[in-house]
């Protein structure tokens, strides 16, 4: 991204009424680019971290924070590599008639459980 277009989005967010309580939800960026951002936007900067979304890996966690960054998303990413483990069972099971994928990929049984229990709401 050119410095004058960050600049001038960056004007444009800083001035805004809302810009004390507004964010800016941005795809994967240079550390550069998010310091920037951050520096000249009154307000909280988020980062849509989305691999093969903007260029590449976005970041780690801690490089995130250490550049102000108030929040990552991740998006769809998520989705994608659930799909992404779906497609290989269904390859591996029409192609070698097997689904030993399942027993590689997955998190161990009592960690799918506690995700399980923890994405209905239940905390028992």
């Amino acid at each position: 991204m050119r410095r004058s277009y960050l600049n001038q989005l960056a004007v444009v967010i800083g001035t805004s009424k809302l810009a004390p309580t507004a964010s800016i939800l941005q795809p994967v960026l240079g550390k550069e680019t998010i310091m920037t951002l951050v520096k000249e936007i009154n307000g909280p900067v988020n980062i849509l971290a989305n691999p093969g979304i903007g260029g590449g890996m976005p970041p780690s966690l801690r490089e995130l924070q250490d550049l102000g960054v108030t929040r990552l998303s991740l998006g769809s990413a998520l989705m994608k590599a659930s799909l992404a483990l779906m497609k290989k069972v269904a390859d591996e099971l029409s192609e070698m008639g097997t689904y030993k994928i399942l027993s590689d990929a997955p998190a161990p049984l009592p960690d799918a459980a506690i995700a399980y229990r923890m994405a209905i709401g239940s905390n028992s």
